[in-house]
């Protein structure tokens, strides 16, 4: 870890390995708000069924419920990295799929809600483990900054996600947006 020497605002993103994770975690978390975004759209489209739209939300419920308890321990007992590695591949993979499935012409959505659930296990061990890793990747006096900076992207990524899904939906449709998040 380099020794970055004063104080700032963003004194954590002086290290290299953080800059890294924060960078990626705001691509990955706007890409998943990108997605949150075009699922709904595409379920609505659809179904025109707002019962259909809701049930999206207890897809990704449930699997938070019963996961996330257990989530912390495996990020504890497991390599963070590898396990943020598997996360995000099964995400890419799911986005993949979804592309794939926008494509084509079906009009059942179970597959969709299978796609939302399995996303919401990928992110319910994600999240933990991402957590986890960040007091490895700055000092402990940094840490208080690097933890502000996760919390400042997360809320960036929030509202430009869900923006730029209604912009590339309106303009390339739905499968462009889970092209994009892959």
């Amino acid at each position: 870890m380099e020794a970055p020497s004063g104080h700032g605002r963003a004194v954590a993103l002086r290290y290299r390995d953080f800059r890294l994770l924060w960078l990626g975690q705001f691509v990955s978390t706007v890409g998943s708000q990108m997605f949150v975004v075009a699922i709904g759209y595409q379920i609505y489209d659809i179904t025109r069924s707002p019962l259909s739209l809701g049930l999206l939300g207890l897809c990704r419920m449930v699997p938070l419920l019963i996961f996330a308890l257990g989530a912390g321990v495996v990020a504890d007992a497991l390599d963070r990295r590898r396990l943020l590695l598997v996360s995000q591949v099964a995400l890419l993979l799911l986005s993949i799929g979804l592309a794939l499935w926008a494509g084509s012409t079906r009009t059942v959505v179970w597959p969709i809600y299978l796609v939302v659930a399995l996303s919401s296990v990928a992110r319910t061990f994600e999240q933990p483990a991402r957590q986890a890793f960040i007091p490895a990747l700055v000092p402990p006096e940094h840490l208080p900054n690097a933890l502000s900076l996760n919390v400042l992207n997360w809320q960036a990524a929030t509202v430009l996600g869900p923006s730029l899904a209604g912009i590339v939906i309106a303009r390339f449709g739905v499968q462009t947006v889970y092209w994009l998040d892959a």
